[in-house]
């Protein structure tokens, strides 16, 4: 199967400069900036970040790398609520309530190109992006996270950046969502998972380059996704098979999205339940 037009196997931090490139415009230029953690819930220009270590910290152009970068987080937390809301996370990645076939197969053709290697950059180009995105909601509070498998080095991955945010309510991110329209994203809706706003954004040449996962604080799925990356990350030995199964998945004359997805499904759900499990005990330390 022949691929997309334009899409090359590789070069997705390329590409999401181009996008920021684009849509900065409307924005103004902007230096490079990392941030300097600080204690205190003290405010910055864009608001303090979580470090998920050290509390928060105002950003600043300041230094050269960042507890905050390393963990790939960033943003202002919404209030949090009861911990019991999260003690479902096991049944919802056993049955998958609320997480429809149609939102894990039906994409796009352009979605069942190849996977391609590890790259580094990619933790910059989410980081990048949640920038833009905090500036985009303004005085709303929201979270970002890096998940997805470019978030976990050394594995093969499509190289589109997922990002999961996390709100106080989803009334915040229906009110923000022409805020992002600006940046470029699409307004999918829920698509396919209960308790969740997704959005897509796609460069001038129709390559997909960025994920938008929004949930409220609190939704099992926040804890499932964050739980996989992190177990992977720790984990070399199932983050390798994982990587070989995606390879296995796309090879041959015409690997398909639907084969793709539906093929590493059943390794996601047996290995999500031990993830969940490891995650809460690595918390509670």
């Amino acid at each position: 199967m022949a691929p997309c037009a334009g899409r090359s196997p590789g070069g997705a931090h390329r590409r999401a400069r181009e996008v920021q490139h684009h849509h900065r415009s409307r924005i103004g230029p902007r230096r490079p900036w990392t941030v300097r953690l600080r204690a205190g819930p003290r405010q910055g220009r864009r608001g303090p970040i979580d470090t998920g270590r050290s509390g928060w910290g105002p950003l600043a152009r300041v230094g050269r790398q960042s507890t905050a970068r390393a963990a790939g987080i960033i943003g202002r937390m919404p209030p949090q609520k009861s911990a019991g809301a999260l003690s479902d996370a096991s049944s919802a990645v056993r049955d998958r309530p609320g997480i429809s076939k149609f939102a894990r197969i039906a994409h796009d053709p352009c979605m069942s190109a190849f996977v391609v290697p590890h790259d580094p950059d990619w933790k910059e180009a989410f980081f990048t992006e949640a920038a833009e995105i905090e500036v985009a909601f303004g005085p709303s509070p929201i979270k970002l996270h890096h998940i997805g498998s470019t978030a976990i080095p050394g594995i093969l991955a499509k190289p589109i950046i997922d990002l999961l945010g996390e709100v106080h309510d989803l009334a915040v991110a229906d009110a923000n969502a022409r805020a992002l329209e600006e940046l470029g994203y699409e307004i999918m809706g829920a698509y396919g998972i209960e308790g969740r706003r997704y959005f897509r954004k796609t460069d001038r040449a129709g390559r997909r380059t960025h994920h938008l996962h929004i949930f409220e604080v609190g939704s099992p799925h926040i804890e499932r996704l964050l739980a996989f990356r992190d177990y992977l990350t720790t984990h070399a030995d199932i983050a390798a098979d994982y990587s070989s199964l995606k390879a296995k998945l796309t090879s041959g004359d015409e690997p398909s999205w639907n084969g793709y997805v539906e093929g590493k499904d059943p390794y996601v759900r047996a290995v999500e339940p031990r993830a969940i499990e490891w995650y809460r005990k690595l918390r509670k330390k």
